[in-house]
């Protein structure tokens, strides 16, 4: 009876083996549940490294004999990741989720199963371990959300860390995260809201937008952004014109800012881009901008309306109908840039102590704030003394 013990106990042993959720590759511990992975992953704050593989596959047999070989490299895959191995054989639900198409296909996941990396075929040893050794090191930049509490909640903390990590996402992390920081609630809905808006797709801004709560003008024109953004709208005049009217009604703003603000922003900072606009349109928009709507808080778009119209508006009495419009604003908001478009604008009119002046209060108020500048009448002292 005994003689029969060995044989079965060996069938047995195999049997389980063999069996897809206990298989292991090389000297680096494998677990095939993508479930189980992203559970642990959460757990002991890693990434995961999947390796895709067939039975089949020359390359995947490679590249195990190859970590086989290399102790430090198994060792670091073991202390550092939770590694997950997909045999094509038994799992091919996960081979549509992610879209596999060759073998071996190697990825990097955060706990969410977000693809942070991925190539098909084996790349060789050194680079494969060179790229762990990456992910690993900025592993805390892939997380998906950091961690949701009211307590001791830091909006600039927050934004900086989260400003880090949508370098590093990809389209579709950006927006999961987005997402659930809005579905999070304040105070971290109005940090994504007041710094990230036109990252927001336009029809989840729209249901999140309550001016009363953002009153802040930058808001406003980060929802108008997202509107252009989304599905493209800025090339339709039409949906501009359509949007500009709802979004007036949520913003307060008077439907000619909204039109003027986005119609330039088009111009300048999306078709400009992609060299889609030209010089007549960039003067007409740049002049719109600064009489109709010269408060904007979008610095850089003023900031390009002014060259535009220093190296292209000659007429004297153009700038002269700006004066009283921006000393309110410096009056208002002493920034650098209305002392220097006010520089620009006594310059041409020929008040060349109120340029001075101007330039003084712009520098000092630049270095009170660390920020570098050179001044319009230093860049450009040409085309506005001519």
């Amino acid at each position: 009876m005994k003689r029969y013990l060995i044989p079965v106990f060996y069938i047995l042993l195999i049997g389980t083996l063999l069996k897809p959720e206990t298989m292991f590759g090389g000297d680096i511990r494998f677990i095939t549940s993508l479930a189980d992975a992203k559970k642990q992953a959460a757990e002991q704050r890693k990434l995961i490294f999947v390796d895709v593989m067939a039975d089949w596959c020359g390359p995947c047999k490679k590249m195990m004999a190859d970590l086989r070989a290399n102790d430090a490299a198994c060792d670091f895959f073991n202390q550092h990741y939770v590694n997950l191995k997909i045999n094509e054989k038994y799992n091919k639900a996960f081979l549509n989720e992610y879209n596999i198409q060759g073998f071996p296909t190697l990825m990097f996941l955060n706990a969410d199963g977000e693809v942070l990396w991925s190539v098909t075929g084996y790349p060789g040893i050194d680079y494969l371990v060179s790229m762990t050794r990456k992910f690993d090191g900025e592993k805390d930049l892939y997380r998906s959300v950091v961690d949701i509490s009211d307590e001791g909640f830091d909006e600039v903390q927050f934004v900086n860390e989260f400003s880090k990590k949508l370098t590093q996402f990809s389209t579709e992390m950006r927006n999961k995260n987005i997402q659930k920081y809005l579905e999070a609630g304040e105070p971290y809905r109005g940090a994504v809201i007041r710094h990230f808006g036109s990252l927001v797709s336009y029809p989840i801004f729209y249901r999140f937008y309550d001016r009363d709560k953002y009153p802040e003008l930058h808001t406003a024109e980060q929802f108008m952004v997202s509107f252009l953004m989304y599905e493209s709208n800025f090339y339709a005049n039409d949906k501009i014109r359509k949007g500009s009217k709802e979004i007036a009604r949520l913003t307060g703003l008077t439907e000619s800012k909204v039109n003027t603000f986005m119609i330039c922003y088009k111009e300048f900072a999306i078709l400009r881009q992609i060299g889609l606009t030209n010089d007549h349109n960039l003067e007409v928009f740049a002049k719109n901008l600064l009489k109709n709507y010269p408060e904007t808080r979008d610095f850089n778009l003023l900031y390009d309306a002014m060259v535009t119209v220093i190296l292209k508006v000659r007429d004297t009495a153009f700038y002269a109908e700006l004066e009283a419009e921006f000393e309110n604003l410096a009056q208002q908001n002493p920034h650098c840039l209305y002392h220097d478009f006010l520089s620009v604008i006594y310059a041409k009119q020929g008040k060349n102590e109120e340029a001075a002046l101007a330039v003084s209060k712009a520098s000092k108020w630049a270095g009170e704030n660390h920020m570098s500048y050179s001044p319009f009448l230093t860049q450009y002292r040409k085309e506005i003394l001519e």
